[in-house]
């Protein structure tokens, strides 16, 4: 659907659509990430719990694209403290699967800028949406 998206976009003349792409090829990977660990760990009740929490932040990311872009950042790290905030409350400790998946996610977002300014990834962005 990305890829749809992204060229029909492109061929309508809007070339910030190359954009779009690097944060759905993120979005995907992290998702997939996070619940390939949810299944591989499911017999372990909290760490399943946490991971499927997190693959779900993942996915409200494209949701908030509609929010101003001063306030996407805001949110995204509001969602996932509020799982490390769960850890804190209800366990008494923060789990480390929970904080490497903060702080994933959070990373995430200023890592997409700087791919999307490479050469490289205009290049093949290019080619992917013709």
């Amino acid at each position: 659907m990305a890829m749809h998206s992204v060229r029909a976009g492109y061929a309508s003349g809007r070339p910030n659509m190359l954009l779009l792409l690097i944060n759905s090829i993120i979005d995907l990977i992290l998702f997939c990430i996070f619940f390939a660990g949810a299944l591989f760990l499911r017999r372990n009740r909290e760490l399943h719990k946490r991971l499927m929490m997190l693959a779900m932040v993942s996915l409200i990311i494209p949701a908030m694209s509609r929010l101003p872009s001063s306030a996407i950042g805001w949110v995204i790290f509001g969602f996932s403290l509020l799982t490390v905030i769960y850890d804190a409350l209800f366990l008494r400790c923060a789990l480390l699967i929970t904080i490497v998946g903060v702080l994933l996610i959070n990373i995430s977002s200023p890592l997409r800028f700087m791919i999307a300014a490479n050469s490289v990834w205009w290049s093949f962005a290019h080619w992917i949406a013709r």
